[in-house]
């Protein structure tokens, strides 16, 4: 599968260190935090943060951050050989804040079997916990969006719908809390800049379903019946472009049942009924909601951007056409 560097657009994702075990030290203390990532991690789990050098020899010589292999199922379920399934990430500290504090914003990509891809055009922000952001403090909560729920924390962040972003959520203990904010959110900006960068990487989602047509069981190709829902983290940097930062390939999309630690989240079931659902039914072709088909007079406009990139758009046409056919199957 194409990855950000083979497309050349690496200056477009934080810096990342696969061959992290001999840095030198200048390069460790260029930058205040580090993040080490296990690539199974879940829900910040995998995240260790490095804020020195005598950090950095301590994890190098800890057992528990060896250097271990591993394999990952490709989209044409083939298995790609890892030599370390730890990387390093240079942390980001030129934020754009909200509440004065550092936030992470989940976008959502829809990826359809022709090879097209689409942003929704809205997000949902976390913004952290804590006091006001400090690229010196080298805590937790200051530098990390998760809240440590196999710790007993309870989620005291507070979250926006980037679109109405004076309405500022809580929900520690269950009972959701709303306070106003005064800061205006550059949306336009942001969303914009999403939708540009949006244009280039996702050769990567075309690459996908390129790939997957050779996948041996018919049923994991991305076809005109199959699709995917990708949950992607950015981080927004103060000069209001943004590094994407994590793909997902499970998005958190039962927004109804709050996760472990958390209360309820009201706020993200009316993210998903300003018209999330809706749209994906109608660019599947599935049904229209009452919403008129897209590009039909009269219709109600698709608040899916497609933003599949021009190299990917041209292919789609024969996107299929050294596609195996589906093995027959045994009579019953």
């Amino acid at each position: 599968m194409c990855a950000p560097v083979d497309l050349g657009l690496q200056e477009d994702f934080p810096e990342t260190f696969f061959e992290w075990r001999s840095l030198s030290r200048e390069i460790i203390e260029s930058n205040p935090i580090w993040f080490l990532k296990n690539i199974w991690g879940v829900h910040g789990k995998g995240i260790t943060l490095i804020s020195s050098w005598d950090e950095y020899q301590a994890i190098l010589k800890d057992p528990q951050f060896r250097q271990q292999d591993t394999r990952i199922e490709g989209p044409d379920g083939s298995k790609e050989y890892i030599a370390d399934q730890f990387f390093l990430q240079r942390g980001m500290v030129n934020n754009h804040l909200v509440a004065e504090r550092k936030y992470c914003l989940r976008t959502f990509y829809l990826t359809i079997g022709d090879g097209r891809t689409f942003l929704f055009r809205d997000t949902l922000g976390y913004v952290h916990a804590g006091a006001p952001f400090n690229k010196h403090d080298n805590s937790w909560n200051q530098h990390v969006s998760h809240y440590r729920a196999w710790a007993g924390e309870k989620d005291t962040r507070e979250y926006f719908t980037m679109s109405i972003p004076t309405k500022l959520h809580t929900s520690p203990d269950g009972t959701v809390t709303t306070r106003e904010n005064p800061e205006p959110y550059p949306y336009e900006e942001v969303m914009g800049f999403m939708i540009a960068h949006s244009k280039k990487h996702s050769r990567i989602w075309g690459d996908v379903v390129a790939k997957s047509q050779a996948h041996p069981d018919p049923s994991a190709r991305l076809t005109s019946q199959h699709y995917q829902v990708w949950g992607c983290d950015y981080l927004v940097k103060d000069d209001l472009t943004a590094f994407l930062i994590e793909v997902n390939a499970y998005p958190n999309l039962n927004h109804d049942m709050a996760p472990r630690g958390s209360g309820p989240r009201p706020h993200e079931m009316a993210f998903r009924s300003q018209g999330f659902d809706r749209d994906v039914l109608r660019i599947l072709g599935v049904d229209d909601c009452g919403a008129g088909w897209i590009g039909e007079p009269g219709s109600e406009p698709c608040l899916w951007e497609d933003v599949t990139d021009e190299e990917t758009r041209r292919s789609l046409p024969h996107i299929y056409s050294e596609a195996r056919e589906p093995e027959p199957q045994p009579a019953q």
